[in-house]
C-alpha cells in the first residue's frame, strides 16, 4: 500500500497537509530527530495526572515558555491528543493505519509522512482474530521491505475480546475494566501510540447517546493527557454518501467527531477523479483519498493525498 498526495500530473507526492521540511516546522530543535528527524528513539515519557488537576493559574505570572506539541507523524498523530480515520467499509481503513502505524514503530518514512520521532505503538484490534492481524502486519512488512527485527520491541499488537473501555450499570455511565488495562500496558512497555480499532467495538454504549460518546471520549483524551500518548480511534461512517473531508461523516453521536483533534476521511476514488488522474476504469477501485476532516492543531488543507492498494505506484 502506497500513499501520497497525486496532483497532476508533474508534482510528486506530499503529505495531505502542508509538508513539514523539518522538525522546526513543528517547534522542535533541528536536532531533535537525528538526520532528517527519523530513525530517533523515543525516549519513554513520564505519567502526568495532569488532567485531573484542579489548579487554577495566573496567566500574567506564567513567564515559561510552553513545551511545543510532540507530533509523531506528519499531521496524523500527536501526544496529547485524539485522532481518527473515518471511512465506510472495505475501504482500506484499517491497512491505511497500520502502515502509519509500522511506519512510525520503525522510524521510517514508508507513507510520505514526516517521522518525527520513532515511538512504540500498541495496536488494539477489537475485530479482528490474532492471525488475522498477523496476516495484515505480515503482508505490510513485505510490501514496504520491513524486517521483522525493526518491529521486535516497538510495534506491540492485541486482539481482547469482550472487555470494553465503558458500559452501563444500574443507569449509570461506568468505566470498564479495558481502560485499566490499558493504561497499564501503555506503562509497562512505554507506549507512545495507541489505536484502538474500531471505535464502534472498544465501548458498550449507545453510539448515537451524546451524553455516552462524551464519557467515552472524555475517558480517551485523559489517557492521552495523564499518559503523554496518542490514541487513535478508526471508525466507520454513517450511511449514505460519502464525501471527502466531511467532519460529519463518522456514524453515531457528533460528540466523537467533537472530541477529536486529528480527524481524517478516506473515500473512494470517483469516475471524474479516475478520468482526471488518468486511470482506468477496471484500476479506480484500487485508489483512495485520506483528507483532513477536522483537524484542529495544525493548518488545514484543500489537498488530498492518495493511497494506492495492491503494487507499487509510480510518482505522478
Amino acid at each position: 500500500m502506497n500513499i501520497g498526495a497525486v496532483k497532476p500530473p508533474q508534482d510528486d507526492p506530499r503529505d495531505d497537509i502542508p509538508f513539514p521540511k523539518g522538525p522546526e516546522d513543528y517547534g522542535y530543535s533541528a536536532d531533535t530527530g537525528g538526520a532528517n528527524g527519523e530513525g530517533q528513539d523515543q525516549d519513554e515519557q513520564p505519567a502526568t495526572e495532569e488532567s485531573d488537576s484542579l489548579e487554577e493559574w495566573d496567566a500574567g505570572e506564567d513567564t515559561d515558555l510552553p513545551p511545543p506539541r510532540e507530533w509523531l507523524l506528519g499531521n496524523q498523530f500527536c501526544r496529547e491528543f485524539v485522532s481518527g480515520l473515518t471511512a465506510p467499509g472495505g475501504t482500506g481503513k484499517s491497512a491505511v493505519r497500520l502502515v502509519q502505524y509500522i511506519s512510525l514503530a520503525t522510524g521510517r518514512k514508508l507513507v510520505e509522512q514526516y517521522v518525527f520521532r520513532r515511538t512504540k505503538v500498541l495496536v488494539i484490534s477489537m475485530e479482528d482474530s490474532r492471525n488475522e492481524l498477523r496476516r495484515r502486519i505480515l503482508a505490510a512488512r513485505l510490501h514496504h521491505g520491513v524486517d521483522r527485527d525493526e518491529l521486535r520491541g516497538w510495534l506491540y499488537c492485541w486482539t481482547p475480546k469482550g472487555l470494553k473501555l465503558a458500559h452501563m450499570k444500574d443507569g449509570t455511565l461506568q468505566k470498564g475494566q479495558l481502560e485499566t488495562v490499558i493504561r497499564d500496558k501503555i506503562k509497562n512497555r512505554g507506549i507512545g501510540l495507541v489505536a484502538l480499532d474500531p471505535f464502534i467495538k472498544v465501548h458498550a454504549l449507545g453510539e448515537n447517546d451524546n451524553g455516552a460518546m462524551d464519557y467515552v471520549c472524555e475517558l480517551l483524551t485523559k489517557i492521552a493527557i495523564d499518559l503523554n500518548v496518542a490514541v487513535d480511534i478508526p471508525q466507520h461512517t454513517k450511511k449514505g454518501q460519502q464525501t471527502a473531508g466531511d467532519a460529519d461523516a463518522g456514524r453515531g453521536a457528533g460528540a466523537t467527531r467533537d472530541a477529536g483533534r486529528l480527524f481524517y476521511t478516506l473515500t473512494r476514488m470517483t469516475e471524474e477523479e479516475a478520468k482526471q488522474f488518468g486511470i482506468p476504469a477496471e484500476q479506480r477501485a484500487l485508489y483512495v483519498r485520506l483528507d483532513s476532516s477536522k483537524v484542529n492543531i495544525a493548518p488545514p488543507s484543500g489537498e488530498a493525498t492518495w493511497v494506492q492498494a495492491g503494487r507499487r505506484r509510480a510518482r505522478q
